[in-house]
């Protein structure tokens, strides 16, 4: 499976001339996300994602 925006293994769609969005009619092409993310919320609180994921990697190497 992969994403529906570019870059992307599934060759961009032939009606868009910008080369932004995967073929959506290929099987392998997720349909486009509109739920919230966890970086979304992050965002919203004023937290940046980069600093979440470091102290993700290192709560998890401490164990």
């Amino acid at each position: 499976m992969q994403t529906a925006y570019q870059p992307s293994t599934v060759a961009p769609a032939t009606a868009d001339p910008m080369r932004r969005y995967a073929d959506s009619a290929n099987a392998d092409t997720l349909p486009p996300q509109t739920q919230k993310t966890i970086a979304d919320l992050l965002n919203a609180k004023g937290t940046d994602l980069a600093w979440y994921t470091g102290s993700w990697t290192s709560t998890m190497a401490e164990g």
